[in-house]
């Protein structure tokens, strides 16, 4: 994308991913899936949620992380794991290519959940 304001040029790229890849970009709250650019953001929870699954992929973030960040108007206090769960699905819809067979976010069991590592830097 070129844009040009007198005799000034300013070229706007946006992120070359691999097929099947996950970009979070934390500076623009944009999240890219597979090449696209989500046309519709992520609300300010969503977006936080992953992006703490993003920041520490291929680690495991515990249900108890995962409200601190997504909730911290309650201090990570009473937020249940209904919430939580709710959350992560619509986050799946949004992202995932077959959401009832996550490829990207992945439950850990009794914990909370983790996302794959192979999802690209942003």
């Amino acid at each position: 994308m070129k844009f040009r304001t007198r005799g000034t040029t300013l070229t706007l790229q946006a992120p070359v991913l691999e097929d099947g890849s996950l970009l979070v970009d934390s500076k623009s709250r944009e999240v890219w899936v597979q090449g696209a650019l989500l046309e519709t953001p992520l609300s300010c929870k969503e977006f936080d949620v992953l992006n703490l699954l993003y920041a520490k992929r291929g680690e495991a973030c515990s249900k108890d992380d995962i409200a601190t960040i997504g909730w911290p108007e309650r201090n990570g206090w009473d937020v249940g794991d209904q919430e939580i769960e709710q959350s992560i699905r619509r986050i799946r819809l949004r992202i995932e290519p077959d959401p009832s067979k996550p490829k990207y976010i992945a439950t850990v069991r009794g914990f909370g959940y983790k996302l794959a590592q192979s999802a690209r830097l942003g």
